[in-house]
């Protein structure tokens, strides 16, 4: 780049620097640091994180120290990374002065506190961090958090309090899995709760496997045998078969729960909710929404406005969202990303612009990436694609994978190669082995003639030895899941092939596909569900499609203009 004359951005420094962090190339990092200062950039705040964050990641405290001095201006991220590094080498008083400093910290700078002291054996001060954050701030812990106090509960061998995280886990539907997962198991070991544990675990562990029916097996056992679960048990087992997506093994669970007579409970109806919008039943999410009645909480609307959201019934999204807001319950970050979705995939562009501005200025809640991302897309697929660069230009946070992506995406289907190559670019810098980014930009030269082009795209992608991510559609037939992995065609015209010949003909067919459906399979899918006369139910990357006599509840938005599809917007109940 430099020896083509071409000028490094501040985004380019950011993006080598990180690569330094990343390859633990501290020496080649110091070197693009004096280049850095030959060129005046040192005081760019993006760029001075970087090299905070490169010489933190090293142990090189003096380096961090004189970057730090000279930054004459300093972001959230700025105070950040230098108190998880105090908090990290043991120097707690010197981590809590900055962030005592700081006049609005975040939920990263709450978590370098809280697991700094739990990583430094201060347990008790963890817990008495993370009361003042409940407290005292408008934060909400994230999965992070949660970990680390449960680390801190397990320590202290505090079952009360753990217990209670846990139940604020489900009911807030954070994900137990990965190191969460294993704080908690141990905080039930550590407290005496053992038998418990390794029923959670045991149950998670078959049910992330594939295992589904030994995991049902196991759980009915466990109701007739003991210990008997309570409704947070349920809620945490429902959210384990939600994130698989299984209809009927959570229609059986839910069954049990009546049984129980835990149905009604606050946080078994919201991981219902969960559960059966991510398996494709929106009927049902919304009969357990209803019954829910009166003891609606800011989780249970959350969750049905995301559920809405991701079946492409954005007006109704919307409508629940003002609907809140007369009932005075004041929506969140996870809400505000549910309702922006919405907008986005309806294309309710004014609407959109006008919640993200009452999220920051009438809510107080500071916009994330995720937000930022719902943004850039709503824009892109209403074809307004300079204001969705310019908008990611002006960003206070500097723009991720994510942000790229969904401007490429966006540039893709309205024929931008221009900005499409920016976007690819970028993206690359962040992430030089997306196979999408070079698929995608191949593809939008195609659609616009430039054929040459798009192949020399492509042959880059081979010479660069960068794999497509092969797709893979499945299907339950009979409780059993039937995957299909094909390399020359589409996966999910397989799937459905299969699942016609292997299901009565009124069945609904629920189609799971990892990657996103392309336009050619969109429309077979179209003619397929008006010819054998079947609804047809198709769960992407991105969203669900329900097929239905010829048309998808989409209304194919991303290849019209979005005044097209606001005239007569479909309804998907079953």
């Amino acid at each position: 780049m430099i020896l083509c004359g071409v000028s490094p951005i501040q985004f380019t420094f950011t993006n080598v620097l990180a690569s330094c962090v990343a390859t633990e190339a501290l020496d080649i990092g110091r070197k693009v640091h004096s280049f850095i200062e030959k060129l005046g950039l040192s005081s760019v705040v993006p760029v001075a994180n970087s090299l905070l964050n490169m010489y933190a990641k090293s142990s090189d405290s003096i380096m961090v120290k004189v970057v730090f001095d000279r930054m004459r201006l300093k972001d959230k991220l700025t105070w950040n990374t230098m108190i998880s590094m105090h908090m990290h080498f043991g120097q707690l008083d010197l981590g809590l002065a900055l962030f005592q400093e700081m006049t609005d910290p975040d939920i990263v700078s709450w978590n370098s506190i809280i697991t700094g002291y739990t990583h430094q054996g201060h347990d008790v001060k963890a817990l008495e961090s993370f009361s003042l954050m409940l407290n005292n701030s408008s934060s909400k812990p994230d999965k992070y958090t949660l970990g680390s106090i449960l680390s801190a509960c397990a320590n202290l061998e505090n079952l009360k309090l753990g217990k209670q995280i846990h139940a604020y886990m489900v009911r807030a539907n954070i994900d137990i899995s990965g190191a969460v997962r294993n704080a908690l198991i141990l905080m039930y070991a550590k407290s005496g709760g053992t038998e418990i544990a390794h029923r959670i675990v045991d149950i998670t562990g078959y049910a992330q496997n594939g295992l589904l029916s030994d995991a049902l097996d196991l759980f009915r056992k466990m109701v007739r045998e003991g210990p008997k679960p309570n409704n947070y048990t349920l809620a945490a087992v429902l959210s384990v078969f939600s994130s698989l997506a299984s209809l009927d093994h959570g229609k059986q669970l839910h069954a049990t729960t009546i049984i129980l007579q835990e149905a009604s409970s606050i946080s078994v109806g919201n991981a219902l909710i969960t559960m059966y919008s991510r398996s494709g039943s929106i009927r049902d999410a919304r009969k357990v929404f209803k019954q829910i009645c009166s003891n609606k909480n800011k989780l249970t609307w959350t969750c049905m406005i995301i559920a809405l959201a991701q079946h492409g019934l954005g007006k109704d999204a919307v409508e629940l969202f003002d609907t809140m807001l007369k009932l005075d319950i004041e929506p969140d970050q996870i809400t505000y990303v549910g309702v922006l979705s919405a907008c986005s995939h309806v294309g309710l562009v004014q609407q959109g612009k006008s919640y993200f501005s009452l999220m920051k200025n009438v809510h107080h809640i500071e916009p994330t990436s995720s937000h930022y991302a719902c943004m850039i897309d709503l824009l892109g697929r209403a074809g307004l694609l300079e204001e969705a660069y310019h908008f990611i230009k002006n960003m206070p946070v500097e723009p991720d994978v994510i942000a790229w992506d969904s401007l490429l995406a966006s540039c893709r289907v309205h024929k931008n190669v221009d900005l499409a190559k920016v976007a690819a670019e970028n993206l690359l810098l962040l992430d030089p082995n997306n196979s999408g980014a070079y698929s995608a930009l191949a593809n939008t030269l195609s659609a616009c003639g430039r054929w040459k082009d798009a192949a020399m795209i492509r042959k880059s992608m081979k010479d660069r030895a960068v794999k497509k991510e092969q797709g893979i559609s499945w299907v339950q037939i009979q409780n059993k899941e039937v995957k299909e992995q094909i390399l020359r065609h589409h996966s999910e015209k397989l799937a459905i092939a299969f699942a016609l010949l292997n299901t009565p003909g009124y069945a609904t067919l629920r189609i799971m596909k990892n990657l996103r459906v392309c336009n050619d399979c969109h429309s077979a899918i179209k003619y397929i569900s008006k010819l054998v006369g079947r609804k047809i139910i198709v769960r992407d990357s991105t969203r669900f499609h329900h097929f239905k006599d010829g048309s998808c509840s989409c209304q194919d938005y991303w290849k019209k203009k979005q005044w097209n599809f606001m005239k007569n917007p479909p309804r998907t109940d079953e």
